[in-house]
């Protein structure tokens, strides 16, 4: 199988619904706010830290940052402030924090679109501004993309279970240090069984797997004009020379020359 052909069935399916990254070190808030996002037919990416998901924003392109203010080792007011500087200066951000006085409101409206106290009390009017800032419809309809590649793998509930929890791992793990198997650990699931699915499916280790889907959305972001350097990190490799080394590897030619050659592919 061609594991880009597959990447791109995904991403289609991805696009069609709205994806978030949400940042906060309390664990049961990031559960509860996953919780709803799954309901509500949203794509979620959650961080308990500011930093790994500041590392990963270039690679999921959120339409939504939902972000608490009080964190270690950097704080919800510092990764709004870096997004805007670095990243994005449209998307639109949540800002949250159960110590609401009006000092930090105006802090944070410099850079979030809006501003909500985190108490049990408010998680209906949370809900509503998540819901207002994505322009969702009070009934989602569901995601009609067309899955050939993975309906042709005919996996059992089961299996597409866990088939869309590894993908959602290596996603949000796509810049990290993790390790493979810190990756696995995080899902809860024993490496043995995630070799044998993804051997048994996909023909390839788990290892080759998470490179192959690195080095596509690597394509990703060489077509839309990201230095090489820039890439390199953000997809976790040491250096560009390595980077480079895998990427013609997998494609055959150095990263430029083959973006050049679809390109010129692509005029004629």
């Amino acid at each position: 199988m061609e594991l880009d052909k597959l990447f791109a069935e995904i991403e289609e399916s991805q696009r069609q619904n709205h994806t978030v990254i949400i940042v906060d070190d309390n664990r049961a808030m990031t559960d509860y706010l996953s919780e709803f996002c799954y309901d509500n037919n949203i794509v979620s990416h959650a961080y308990n830290n500011a930093l790994d998901a500041l590392k990963n924003f270039t690679a999921i392109k959120p339409n939504l940052l939902i972000v608490d203010w009080l964190m270690q080792p950097m704080d919800g007011l510092t990764f709004i402030n870096q997004v805007r500087k670095k990243y994005d200066q449209h998307v639109p951000i949540l800002f949250m924090t159960g110590s609401a006085q009006p000092t930090t409101q105006i802090r944070a409206l410099k850079n979030a679109t809006c501003f909500v106290e985190k108490n049990n009390d408010n998680n209906e009017l949370l809900e509503i501004q998540i819901k207002a800032l994505l322009n969702l419809k009070a009934v989602n309809n569901k995601n009609n993309a067309e899955q050939v590649i993975i309906d042709r793998l005919c996996f059992s509930s089961s299996e597409r279970h866990l088939f869309n929890v590894w993908h959602e791992a290596i996603s949000k793990h796509i810049k990290t240090d993790y390790s493979l198997t810190d990756i696995v650990n995080n899902m809860q699931q024993s490496p043995n069984k995630i070799k044998s699915f993804i051997s048994r499916y996909f023909n390839v280790t788990p290892q080759e797997y998470v490179i192959s889907f690195r080095l596509y959305k690597a394509e990703k972001l060489l077509l839309l004009g990201e230095p090489i350097q820039h890439i390199a990190e953000q997809l976790g490799y040491s250096n560009s020379g390595n980077f480079s080394n895998a990427y013609k590897a997998k494609y055959g030619l150095p990263p430029l020359q083959y973006i050049k050659s679809k390109r010129v592919a692509a005029v004629y």
